[in-house]
């Protein structure tokens, strides 16, 4: 694979929320400024698997590079 991507992007962020129980405030916070035209990262959910053993809920962001 010449390059490698996951729907358009290289690289991605895993945050396991810690100090943040609910996991919800980093992506509230994005999808806010993403719907106010503020230029942020997009952000999702993910359960992480490795080598089919669970390791937890993690917010998925991605990468903002070089871009700010």
């Amino acid at each position: 694979m010449d390059d490698p991507t996951h729907d358009g992007l290289k690289q991605l962020s895993l945050n396991n929320g810690f100090k943040d129980p609910t996991f919800l405030r980093e992506k509230l916070a994005l999808d806010f400024m993403n719907q106010h035209d503020i230029a942020a990262p997009r952000a999702t959910f993910a359960r992480l698997y490795l080598n089919g053993e669970f390791w937890g809920l993690y917010s998925v962001v991605e990468d903002i590079g070089k871009i700010f």
